[in-house]
């Protein structure tokens, strides 16, 4: 499927919106905001198709250092794959600066919701998803926060004919002080992954998380 949208093959046609009221509200007001993305479904698909097909424009901020051979594959299928990649392995000052540009422009910076840092350990906090304990990383929420935008959640799921598109705005403002960081960071965590875990229920087999998510540790 990703190939197949990296070359053309994939259209706005074999989409279907679901519920994207928040989002094209978004799109409308020319308002910014960080849109959450998992290893549920496929958004690779969505960047490339909605990306040359319509007015949104993606900002994916990722760490690519682990995945050189194959981003390498993809920008020789399609030379623009790397031109809204914003590499890195944390938030620095100039990253943030560049991204609040972004945001400020009615951009969307997309990150994943359930992607532990490579670095930092301590940039997580637990939650319970699909009945066991997972950690989650803070950064996405940190970041909407300095931002001063909304998240939206974004899932492509794949039906029979085409590719289901779930937009689900799930914090319209995030704000917290050095005394409730950690409360209001995992009220959000948690709404999050109440999100996630709602539609890994509809496509189960669609979830593609090859890491050691699961933890029993307390």
């Amino acid at each position: 499927d990703k190939l197949s949208a990296l070359t053309g093959k994939i259209s706005l046609n074999h989409f279907n919106s679901v519920n994207d009221s928040d989002f094209k509200k978004c799109l409308q007001h020319k308002k910014g905001a960080i849109i959450l993305v998992s290893h549920l479904g496929n958004f690779e698909i969505c960047r490339v198709t909605l990306g040359q097909n319509s007015a949104a424009k993606f900002n994916v901020f990722m760490h690519t250092k682990n995945s050189g051979k194959i981003s390498k594959v993809m920008k020789s299928l399609n030379s623009k794959h790397d031109l809204s990649i914003i590499q890195g392995d944390e938030l620095t000052l100039p990253t943030v600066m560049k991204l609040k540009e972004k945001v400020d422009a009615g951009e969307f910076v997309v990150i994943a919701g359930d992607r532990v840092p490579v670095k930092n350990s301590n940039g997580t906090l637990q939650a319970e998803f699909l009945g066991s304990k997972a950690r989650f990383p803070i950064g996405p929420f940190v970041l909407a926060k300095v931002l001063e935008c909304p998240i939206i959640t974004l899932y492509c799921l794949k039906n029979k004919k085409k590719y289901d598109l779930f937009f689900d705005l799930i914090i319209e403002k995030i704000t917290f002080t050095r005394k409730n960081r950690n409360q209001v960071l995992q009220q959000a965590i948690e709404k999050y992954v109440s999100n996630l875990e709602f539609y890994a229920k509809k496509a189960p087999l669609q979830w593609h998380n090859f890491h050691q998510f699961w933890t029993n540790k307390s």
